[in-house]
C-alpha cells in the first residue's frame, strides 16, 4: 500500500511546500512506501496547460537523488518513492 497525497486545486509553490512537508514527514518516520501524488491533468474549461503537474514533473525529475518516481496509465497521479530528504 501507498501514502495518498491530494494537491488538487493548489497552485504550483502551495502544492510544493505541501508535497515536501509529507514527503519529509514520511522519511522521519523511516516510512519509504509510495507516496501516491494526485495533482491531476490539467483539464479546465479555459485548455490551459497541466501546469500543476508538469511543474511537479520537472521537480522529481530534477531529484532524481533524493527520490524515484514513476507515471501511471492516469495523467493526474504519480508515484514518488522518498529516498533522502528534500529541502
Amino acid at each position: 500500500m501507498y501514502n495518498e497525497l491530494d494537491l488538487h486545486n493548489l497552485d504550483f509553490k502551495v502544492a510544493l511546500s505541501v508535497f515536501k512537508k509529507k514527503y519529509n514527514e514520511a522519511l522521519k518516520k523511516k516510512d519509504r512506501r509510495e507516496i501516491l501524488v494526485i495533482h491531476g491533468y490539467g483539464a479546465n474549461k479555459l485548455g490551459h496547460k497541466a501546469v500543476l503537474a508538469t511543474n511537479l514533473r520537472i521537480f522529481l525529475s530534477n531529484n532524481r537523488d533524493k527520490l524515484s518516481y514513476r507515471l501511471d496509465t492516469n495523467p493526474g497521479v504519480t508515484y514518488v518513492t522518498p529516498i533522502s530528504r528534500l529541502e
